[in-house]
């Protein structure tokens, strides 16, 4: 970097830098590079470098090291040095920096993750039996309501265990065609683990406690015990009697 030195500050800068001491260059020298450092880590670099030529051109001013030692030591000390420069030395030391205005950017919007719609799959196991009821696949029907166990479920996902009466294509089966109804790759993890009962077992099992319930109205148990060989056969709902 280039000072110019112009004008009536020529003689006075000179004449100061003829009376630096090597103690005093080693020092600010040291500061220097202690500046360096410093302005190249604060948040606004160019106070921090104002700060540096203001303590170097100051710098003149402070005893060397011998000098304080001798001072503590009773002994004689050597004239002090030259008053600091003026302010006029300082100005035309200091390089000429310029600094841009700080930018003050916008925080960058956060990166929504691509998370897929699955609002149009199957919510629940029950919905995905309708679904297939719905596509005319009565086959397909049929196994997941005799075969299948369901262990978990999630709309694109589901874990099932399959008994020993469902075909082993199933699984594939199932996941092509909910891909080519829903336009969505489905997973179909079988476990070997023990999910709940089949559909079919379900309804096998709701049946009978209705059916052991309806057993012990007065009139039923009437005539079951009339007609020991009779049994339950069919139970009719107001909803069954209405449709």
């Amino acid at each position: 970097m280039t000072v110019d030195i112009v004008g009536s500050n020529k003689q006075e800068i000179l004449s100061f830098v003829q009376s630096l001491t090597m103690p005093t260059l080693q020092r600010i020298w040291q500061m220097l590079v202690k500046g360096l450092q410093e302005t190249r880590s604060a948040p606004v670099p160019i106070h921090a470098c104002q700060m540096v030529l203001l303590r170097v051109a100051y710098a003149s001013t402070l005893p060397d090291p011998e000098e304080l030692i001798k001072a503590l030591q009773g002994q004689p000390i050597a004239p002090s040095q030259p008053a600091a420069p003026s302010q006029q030395v300082v100005q035309a030391m200091a390089p000429q920096i310029t600094t841009a205005a700080p930018v003050n950017k916008e925080p960058e919007p956060a990166v929504a993750e691509n998370k897929p719609n699955l609002s149009h799959l199957p919510q629940d196991f029950a919905a995905l039996i309708e679904l297939v009821s719905q596509k005319r696949e009565p086959l397909l029907l049929a196994h997941l309501k005799s075969t299948v166990s369901l262990i978990d479920f999630a709309p694109g996902k589901m874990t099932i265990s399959l008994n020993e009466k469902a075909p082993q294509t199933l699984p594939k089966r199932l996941m092509e065609m909910l891909k080519e109804w829903t336009n969505y790759d489905w997973q179909v993890i079988v476990s070997e683990d023990t999910g709940n009962l089949t559909l079919v077992e379900q309804e096998k099992t709701q049946r009978q406690k209705l059916v052991d319930e309806v057993s012990q109205y007065p009139i039923v148990a009437a005539a079951l015990e009339t007609f020991p060989d009779s049994t339950v056969e069919t139970i009719e709902t107001e909803n069954t009697v209405k449709g």
